[in-house]
This record gives structure tokens, sequence and C-alpha cells, in this order.
């Protein structure tokens, strides 16, 4: 069976707070003294349902022979001046599954998010990403992404 993409229901609550709930664990343990430790679940039925009932909103998730495997949230958002105005979406969160990792569904939910989008008149897709995860990194960089910025941080109990 092949893998597909879908937009989530609130039927998948148990198996998308399991996805973040992984991801969670992967920052925390990378970045303890950012990401606080994973939460059970990792996101309430409420948020959820929340991002589910928001038109601004997109939750795709990818099943593989019927199980989840994967997630990608969305958000739509408008530059507003002084950036040239333009409508964008940011990718919130993307996941898949560790032992699905290399498969394809990353790209396959990035091609659908970017579908997403460019149906609700996003003209650019933006997404943040943490500097241990090079990884990620690289696969964005594969699908086309390039660094515009960089968030810096000083820590003044040190």
């Amino acid at each position: 069976m092949a893998t597909e993409i879908r937009e989530a229901t609130i039927e998948d609550r148990v198996a998308l707070a399991g996805l973040w709930g992984e991801a969670d664990a992967l920052h925390h343990l990378e970045l303890p003294h950012i990401f606080s430790p994973p939460a059970y679940p990792a996101r309430s039925p409420e948020t959820i349902a929340a991002i589910l009932d928001d038109p601004d909103q997109g939750l795709l998730v990818a099943h593989d022979e019927g199980a989840p495997v994967g997630l990608v949230h969305l958000t739509l958002r408008d530059r507003r001046p002084p950036l040239l105005p333009k409508r964008f979406a940011v990718v919130e969160a993307i996941v898949v599954a560790a032992v699905h990792r290399g498969t394809g569904i990353g790209r396959g939910l990035m091609i659908a998010a970017h579908c997403w989008a460019g149906d609700r008149g996003a003209e650019e897709v933006w997404l943040d990403v943490w500097e241990f995860n090079a990884g990620a990194i690289g696969f964005y960089e594969a699908l086309g992404y390039e660094t515009l910025s960089r968030r810096m941080r000083l820590n003044l109990d040190a």
C-alpha cells in the first residue's frame, strides 16, 4: 500500500499527538535548557481541534499501510510593511516517525504542504529550523529552501 497524505481529522488526534511527542522529545534531548520534557498528550484534543477548525491553518497527515507516520502543520500569514505585502505559509511543524525517515514521506508531506499553501493564495512557504538539526537543514535545502535570516540569543544567566 502506498503512502496516503490527506487533511487530518479529529479522529487522528491520538496519532498526531504521538508524532508531536516524538518531535518534542528530540528537541528536549538536544536543547533541554529551551524545550521542556514532552507532555502527554503532546498536544491536547482541544489544541488539535482548534487547528482543524481554523481556516488559516492546515494539518496534513501521512498514512503508510493505514498507520499515521507523519504530519505537517501550516499557518497562513500576510506580510506587512516594511516588508513587501505578500501572502505566505509558515511550516509550524513537520514530523516523520523515526522508523519512516528517509523513505520519502517527509518530501511527500512538504509537496502536499506546498500545494495546500498555493491553493490558498500563498506565494511563499517559510519555516524555522534549529541549528542542531543538520538532517532537517539538509532536507530543506534539498527541497530548495534557502536561509534568509538567523535568530541569535544571549543567555543572561551564564
